[in-house]
């Protein structure tokens, strides 16, 4: 997929290292001011990935935030064990590990390639890890940050952890070769999320049901134009959602 066009409002989404009490006062602050200037113009920039996410889905904006509790992480991690539980490999994590609600909703959303249909391209089908990897990257404490985003040739949005899934110790959404510190892992997939439609990019063709599932179940957002028809295992998962009553 080619770079964005207009590099100028990509610049504009790479201050978000915000907690969500600051996002929240931010917000609140910009509905009531217009004045001073400089103040405005520094908020808008920090929220620009909200705002303009917000600006054109009002209704849906925390969807994923309010909808992935550990209630759903549990339905998921339970729906992933009864196809064979092969996420633990790929993932590297023993499910006796997730001794904590944060720790569950980590490795719930990490596992979603491991659970949905690799995509496929012309005649190519991607592997689980060609899936993962267009999705998220692990990486260890320690890693060289600026000379990890130096070597990185991915052009689309993806996410970045360090640490491991369970507990990764920093996360960060990767675009255009720079990164943007999250809070947590949901948020930062949260925010990768909304860069695809902001930016009108495609999702990585390895990783497309991962996002078709984001996009339609958590989100509710429907293909315009209705081209592409949502896929078996997605409409399958949407099950989930009524397991855990959200």
């Amino acid at each position: 997929m080619p770079a964005p066009k207009d590099t100028q409002a990509l610049s504009r989404f790479l201050e978000t290292d915000l907690s969500d009490d600051q996002y929240s006062s931010m917000v609140e602050w910009l509905k009531h001011n217009t004045e001073p200037l400089s103040q405005v113009k520094s908020f808008m920039e920090k929220t620009a990935v909200e705002l303009d996410f917000r600006a054109i889905f009002p209704d849906v904006s925390d969807k994923l935030c309010m909808l992935w509790t550990p209630v759903y992480a549990g339905e998921v991690l339970k729906y992933a064990t009864l196809q064979g539980g092969n996420w633990q490999t790929y993932l590297n994590v023993k499910e006796s590990i997730l001794t904590s609600d944060g720790k569950k909703v980590n490795v719930s959303l990490g596992l979603l390639p491991c659970i949905l249909p690799p995509g496929r391209k012309a005649k190519k089908r991607a592997s689980v890890d060609e899936a993962l990897a267009s999705y998220i990257d692990v990486k260890p404490v320690g890693t060289n940050l600026p000379k990890y985003l130096e070597e990185v040739s991915n052009t689309q949005p993806y996410v970045l952890i360090l640490g491991g899934f369970a507990d990764p110790l920093q996360c960060f959404t990767i675009v255009e070769r720079r990164a943007i510190p999250q809070v947590s892992f949901l948020k930062a997939i949260d925010v990768c999320f909304k860069l695809f439609y902001i930016l009108n990019l495609n999702y990585p063709w390895q990783s497309y049901t991962t996002w078709e599932f984001i996009q339609k179940v958590i989100y509710g957002l429907e293909d315009t134009g209705n081209h592409n028809k949502t896929s078996p295992a997605v409409i399958a998962m949407t099950a989930l959602k009524k397991a855990s009553k959200i």
